[in-house]
């Protein structure tokens, strides 16, 4: 995931399947500026997904492709 937050705050990521699920969060700590951040998703299978980004309590999901 490549993340830009101009101002340094905390950044919550949820990984959610196509029906809303949550399954892996994570949460980055006083992050700033542009980042390259990896959350395992090995387990998981090929196929859609949601990537559900939270900072100060708004948020912005995209649409994610999990290919293998």
């Amino acid at each position: 995931l490549r993340i830009k937050n101009d101002l340094t705050r905390d950044i919550s990521v949820t990984i959610l399947n196509i029906n809303g699920q949550p399954l892996e969060s994570i949460v980055y700590r006083n992050q700033s500026g542009e980042m390259t951040k990896t959350i395992p998703l090995s387990h998981l299978p090929s196929g859609q997904y949601y990537a559900r980004f939270m900072v100060d309590g708004k948020f912005l999901t995209k649409l994610i492709q999990l290919v293998r």
